[in-house]
């Protein structure tokens, strides 16, 4: 699809204990979060900080514009994606754990194999201002054997300096179901972040489509 010029809005239902919440903030606090989207879900802008694989299914070009926003902290990140075919380009800029403001610069690729199988990497410089520069990447795979029904793999944060523990590694799967085609989107994921003590998580979205271009 073509994607115009928006800000994505969206209702995410979380489905996590205490003890995951605090997981899933510290996880997020790099990338922007991506409204009502899972791993196995997202083919546009977003897939470039939710799941690379995806980007393959979508050949048009795209752009996005990610703003997140807290009651107490105000402005907490704000991205900007722009691809065509199977690349895209992000920046991020956000609120880190220390009350300060760092960046990240984003390159994703990906590719489809059979038009049902899609492999894509991203990688990540970190460009922080308490610790010394860094890189990242994300790995991904997805599968959809038919309109309505697809599975994803993600590996985020691969990395081979962790400085101060920051962008903690987390892998994880998706499953996404499109009963009603582009109009509605169903999508579970399970992910597991890895810190002294790995954290599991499990989240459900649910995308609604009204017209094109607007999500809710």
């Amino acid at each position: 699809m073509l994607w115009m010029a928006h800000l994505l809005t969206g209702l995410v239902l979380a489905q996590t204990t205490p003890s995951d919440t605090s997981a899933t903030l510290d996880n997020r606090i790099d990338r922007p979060s991506v409204p009502s989207t899972t791993m196995a879900s997202e083919s546009g802008p977003g897939s470039i900080w939710v799941n690379p694989a995806n980007i393959a299914f979508d050949k048009d070009p795209r752009h996005g514009l990610f703003i997140q926003t807290s009651p107490d902290d105000g402005l907490s990140s704000l991205g900007l994606v722009l691809g065509v075919g199977g690349v895209s380009f992000g920046i991020n800029n956000y609120r880190n754990l220390g009350d300060g403001r760092d960046w990240t610069l984003d390159y994703s690729a990906s590719a489809t194999t059979t038009g049902h199988l899609s492999f894509g990497t991203t990688t990540r410089l970190h460009l922080t201002r308490d610790v010394q520069n860094f890189v990242t990447y994300d790995f991904g795979i997805a599968w959809r054997p038919t309109p309505w029904f697809g599975l994803a793999s993600v590996a985020r944060n691969v990395k081979r300096k962790n400085p101060q523990g920051m962008s903690p590694p987390v892998t994880g799967l998706g499953l996404a179901l499109r009963p009603f085609g582009k109009f509605a989107v169903v999508g579970v994921d399970y992910t597991r972040t890895f810190r002294l003590e790995p954290m599991d998580a499990w989240t459900t979205s649910l995308r609604i489509r009204p017209m094109r271009g607007l999500y809710v």
